[in-house]
């Protein structure tokens, strides 16, 4: 049932460390993070970044280490789409505050430099540029009910239209609202 060969496993270390004799840390560490299977598994755990690697490869150079939190140049160009998308469908004003908040603005000096009567104004308008941002990057998008229960009071979300309480397990609800939310795989 097991087929691993403790020959092969030798090999493939003495390959690994001549490699290593060869290239170096620094060169050794990149060209891993060039394979195709580097970027299945960095995708797929995102927040395990080469700087584990660090023990293994005997990384002590400070520059690989930020090169290594630093994102691909595909997720840069695939968020520098996602931005583009995004201001094109701004409004005017939103287009203002979308560049005040890219300029490093508070909601505060957004306010007072364009004029604003209140702070509740700007709120709304980062909002909308939110759900704008969401829209973009989303997925799909599901479809939610809100219920509220005749028994007991209990008001619930349920992605089925046909629902029961949660609480007390009752199919006497009343039907709310509908309303959809994006979703993110990640």
């Amino acid at each position: 049932m097991n087929d691993f060969n403790w020959n092969d496993f030798d090999k493939i270390a003495e390959k690994w460390d001549s490699m290593l004799a060869k290239y170096g840390s620094y060169k050794m560490a990149e060209m891993v993070t060039k394979t195709k299977s580097w970027r299945l598994y960095d995708q797929k755990w995102p927040f395990d970044n080469m700087i584990n690697w660090a023990h293994v490869l005997d990384i002590t150079d400070p520059l690989l280490q930020i090169q290594a939190e630093q994102a691909s140049v595909e997720d840069e160009a695939a968020e520098r789409l996602d931005t583009e998308a995004l201001v094109a469908n701004l409004t005017p004003r939103q287009k203002k505050i979308f560049d005040a908040l890219y300029n490093g603005q508070s909601s505060v000096e957004i306010e007072i430099s364009q004029g604003y009567n209140t702070n509740n104004a700007v709120r709304w308008h980062k909002h909308q540029i939110k759900k704008k941002y969401e829209a973009i990057k989303a997925d799909k998008w599901e479809q939610h009910f809100e219920f509220v229960c005749r028994e007991c009071g209990n008001v619930f979300d349920s992605l089925e239209l046909d629902s029961h309480c949660p609480a007390c397990d009752n199919s006497d609800v009343l039907f709310l609202k509908s309303y959809t939310r994006p979703v993110f795989d990640e």
